[in-house]
């Protein structure tokens, strides 16, 4: 009989290094609502980076309820983690765009401003609030 030996071969792979691109400019973006705060980090052609919500923050073994997502606390502790998303993908140039109005829109704002000083330069402060112009007409009831 014919016995067959398998040879033992050795498969070296090599590996491209994954580095991360760094952006110089990017536009966080915060939408505000009397329930919650949702952040995101997006490039200048419009795709989203990153995004970071007050359900999303994890505070141990603490549940947030919906009442608790609306307040300045966990706000703050958004436009941290965002800021720490930010630091990740290396962006030092931003332009914060703010849209509707909450109980935490002026600590948001001013935690991101703090940092300008920092590493953090922000270069302008867009505010996209809805504004409404004339309001809604009610119909008018026929006289009979």
């Amino acid at each position: 009989m014919i016995q067959f030996q398998k040879k033992k071969v050795k498969l070296k792979l090599k590996t491209k290094k994954e580095t991360k691109k760094k952006l110089v400019k990017a536009f966080p973006g915060v939408k505000f609502s009397f329930n919650n705060t949702i952040l995101d980090i997006s490039k200048e052609n419009g795709d989203i980076l990153a995004m970071a919500s007050a359900g999303s923050i994890d505070l141990g073994n603490k549940k947030i309820t919906y009442t608790k997502k609306g307040t300045p606390f966990m706000a703050e502790k958004v436009a941290e983690e965002i800021i720490r998303k930010a630091y990740e993908f290396g962006i030092n140039n931003v332009k914060l765009q703010v849209k509707n109005i909450g109980a935490s829109r002026d600590i948001v704002i001013k935690r991101i401003l703090l940092l300008e000083k920092k590493s953090l330069n922000v270069e302008a402060l867009i505010d996209r609030t809805p504004v409404h112009h004339g309001g809604y007409h009610f119909v008018k009831i026929p006289k009979y």
